[in-house]
């Protein structure tokens, strides 16, 4: 058989925690708080479609040696935890990336990036639609 079996390594239990905290503390982080320059820079693009289905991008040297399922799995447990289960279930793309990645590059460099999700209307738009009352945060930059 041509196929082959591909075994991946899981993340370690304490890693994937640490990760997930990092990402709710910054989606949950008070507007007039500043950014950890060592936290994630994180992006959320909503589809103009009615459905509202999202994108998320987070961008962090924390996820260097992570695999990709991994940094999907952290990211939507994240965006369950702040925003609920409705919301988690409209998301579409949840792509961890470091910042060396070319695609979070073209992300932070992109004139037509997707918002940061600090400060943006469409996070406090999201708690809204799905219950959540907790406010939208500032990012430490858009990088571009």
């Amino acid at each position: 058989m041509a196929i082959r079996t591909l075994r991946r390594t899981r993340l370690d239990s304490r890693r994937e925690t640490r990760l997930r905290k990092g990402i709710v503390a910054e989606m949950e982080r008070p507007d007039d708080t500043s950014a950890s320059a060592a936290g994630p820079v994180i992006y959320q693009e909503e589809s103009r479609a009615p459905e509202h289905y999202t994108h998320w991008y987070v961008i962090w040297d924390q996820f260097d040696g992570v695999d990709g399922e991994d940094r999907s799995r952290v990211i939507m447990d994240a965006v369950e935890q702040v925003f609920g289960r409705a919301a988690a279930l409209r998301v579409t793309t949840a792509m961890g990336l470091t910042p060396d990645d070319p695609v979070a590059q073209d992300i932070a460099g992109h004139s037509e990036a997707p918002t940061p999700v600090h400060g943006c209307a469409s996070v406090a738009e999201t708690r809204a639609k799905y219950g959540k009352t907790k406010r939208a945060h500032n990012t430490q930059g858009t990088g571009g």
